[in-house]
């Protein structure tokens, strides 16, 4: 906590302290002087940016009338504050920190049928300190990403920032209905399609390789309570295709996981705009020695038919099978549409989702959502 307040003491400087500059405004560095004569002082640069995201949201959850509207901060890329500050010499040393503070006024983990309105949330997602070698590696301490969490990057649809391909994120709090009674059961979205199994901002240190063989890179991080987790990736942008790939494993990333792997593939044809994204997943089960797994496409189509910016649509398909029980099964399928207004930084989006669950120990109803969104970047 004391490395988190002085960091954000950092930040509440460089925003407050430079009578209320932008960050193009701050003054430069490399006014201050050496206090030994002799001694160079390191040259950093400070980048302030963040991001606002809202999101509208209606239910269908089978009660017999559209939930909602529920408004919120969106999960998937949310709303932020961000302080990035980097030496900018010439060395091949490389130190550097990065604040990042969440802000949410409705947080989708925290809204239900039953909790329209919960109290708004402020979280540190990053606060870190960076140090290596641009040849040796670099190696991240704090609280941030853990080194599985390569989804962000594998979506190569041009929606990802409205809809990842970890769909749960979108409205995990809802709750499904039993089919037979109609009452809202105890089991919530996130309990099936946003399980806890799997590592994503935690306290860890991490080692990051350099880029190796033209697109190749290993990481791996210890995190807190016993946890590690590793990742190997090949991004590469040929001629005519953008590819990805990654491998990446979890060791007992939750109590109800013993481990958890994901394979990542993703390609993107230049011209045509047509780009396929993939998830494959496979775990252990602390309980009853099940092996829960799942996959996720999405088919996506980004054209620049707009001179302001890209006009982007989806299609995906998710299957899991015991993921809380054996001989569960899940289903989600989603549609969704994203326009980038370029000059502005601003998007807006507005899609579709439909989670379905089979299970021999609930008879849930299925829930439908219809979003629409909109995303500014500063």
């Amino acid at each position: 906590m004391k490395f988190t307040h002085v960091l954000l003491a950092i930040l509440f400087t460089t925003i407050v302290g430079y009578n209320q500059s932008y960050a193009s405004e701050v003054p430069d560095s490399t006014g201050v002087k050496a206090v030994q004569s002799g001694v160079s002082v390191p040259k950093f640069t400070y980048q302030f940016s963040g991001r606002v995201h809202k999101s509208l949201m209606m239910v269908n959850d089978g009660g017999g009338s559209l939930e909602g509207p529920y408004v919120m901060d969106s999960d998937q890329s949310p709303s932020r504050l961000k302080l990035l500050v980097q030496n900018r010499d010439s060395s091949p040393f490389f130190l550097g920190a990065n604040i990042e503070v969440g802000l949410h006024s409705k947080r989708p983990t925290h809204i239900s049928q039953e909790q329209a309105n919960p109290e708004a949330v402020i979280r540190i997602m990053a606060s870190e300190l960076t140090f290596g070698h641009e040849k040796y590696g670099y190696i991240d301490l704090g609280i941030g990403l853990t080194s599985s969490t390569m989804f962000l990057e594998s979506d190569l649809s041009g929606i990802a920032n409205s809809n990842l391909l970890t769909v749960g994120l979108a409205s995990q709090g809802l709750y499904f209905r039993d089919r037979e009674t109609g009452e809202l059961s105890d089991t919530q979205i996130v309990d099936y399609y946003y399980t806890p199994g799997r590592m994503l901002i935690t306290d860890r240190i991490r080692y990051r390789s350099p880029i190796l063989f033209d697109g190749f890179q290993i990481q791996g991080g210890v995190a807190t309570d016993g946890k590690w987790d590793a990742a190997a990736r090949y991004f590469k942008t040929f001629e005519h295709w953008d590819f990805r790939s990654y491998v990446s494993y979890e060791h007992t990333p939750s109590v109800a996981f013993s481990g958890r792997g994901v394979l990542g593939l993703s390609a993107k044809h230049h011209a045509s705009g047509l780009s396929v994204s993939s998830l494959f997943s496979k775990a252990g089960a602390t309980e009853n020695n099940r092996n829960p797994n799942s996959y996720i496409i999405r088919l996506g189509l980004e054209r620049n038919w707009w001179k302001y910016g890209s006009t982007s649509f989806t299609i995906d398909y998710g299957e899991g099978r015991d993921i809380r029980t054996y001989h569960d099964k899940i289903e989600s399928v989603g549609a969704f549409v994203q326009q980038k207004i370029t000059p502005l930084n601003f998007d807006v989006y507005a899609g579709f989702r439909k989670y379905t669950v089979y299970s021999p120990e609930e008879n849930l109803l299925p829930i439908q959502t219809a979003t629409l969104g909109m995303i500014f970047i500063f």
